[in-house]
């Protein structure tokens, strides 16, 4: 009985902790899509401001 209840639990623990670490890869995905993104649109506007900068 105690054992079962024990192994029964682990196995919930198991199941949602799947699920989490699916969630946390997809946050965590999410996030490096959007720091990128962000890297992406800095640097795009460091060179736009440059060639303003130079051509007028």
């Amino acid at each position: 009985m105690l054992y079962s209840g024990i192994f029964r639990l682990e196995k919930v623990f198991f199941k949602r902790s799947f699920f989490e670490r699916q969630y946390l890869r997809k946050l965590k995905r999410e996030d490096y899509l959007k720091i990128s993104k962000r890297k992406k649109l800095e640097k795009y506007n460091a060179i736009g401001l440059l060639t303003k900068y130079y051509t007028h």
